[in-house]
């Protein structure tokens, strides 16, 4: 309610002047939740990372505001549904078939200009873990020798040999064979 300065005039030219103290408007609050373990968040930041199988987590939006509103910065991997009258935003992901991590922004805004509050959630995706190995197989003959072989994965990794006839060493993403003779 906009406050001013009210005059009132009398029958005989009197005027009184009555001062209203301006009432500020009410800020705008919003909250953006989820009790979703995947889901961790610091003073209007948060980040959701989904596993590799993907699936959905819902977001309990609060806010004084009338409506409120949400963008995507990336539609063709992570669907969003937003259901006002519950207060509910929804974000679902599909099973991730690619060794990449995809990744998104979605900021949920309530009010207008000035008076709008933002909330931003980080949305990303493990990629399916792989390992490559090449050559995928080594063959030696009666007389030994070393060979290597060339390791790429999206996760870290480690190796293993229990011979006592060959040993395998490992040298950043490179491991390599001495078979004895």
């Amino acid at each position: 309610m906009a406050g001013g300065v009210l005059l009132l005039a009398g029958c005989e030219g009197d005027t009184i002047v009555l001062d209203a103290d301006p009432v500020a408007p009410e800020a705008t609050t919003l909250s953006v939740t989820s009790d979703n373990p995947l889901y961790s968040a610091q003073e209007g930041r948060g980040t959701l990372r989904f596993k590799t199988p993907g699936g959905e987590v819902v977001f309990s939006v609060e806010t004084n505001a009338e409506t409120w509103s949400y963008t995507n910065d990336n539609e063709a991997w992570l669907a969003v549904e937003q259901n006002e009258y519950d207060g509910t935003l929804t974000l679902r992901v599909q099973r991730n078939e690619e060794a990449s991590e995809p990744a998104a922004e979605v900021v949920v805004t309530a009010g207008y200009g000035d008076r709008s509050i933002s909330e931003t959630v980080v949305v990303e995706q493990d990629g399916r873990a792989f390992v490559r190995a090449l050559p995928e197989a080594l063959s030696f003959d009666y007389r030994g020798g070393t060979k290597t072989i060339a390791v790429s994965s999206n996760f870290e990794w480690n190796h293993a040999a229990d011979a006592k006839w060959f040993a395998v060493t490992r040298e950043n993403d490179v491991l390599t064979v001495t078979v004895d003779p």
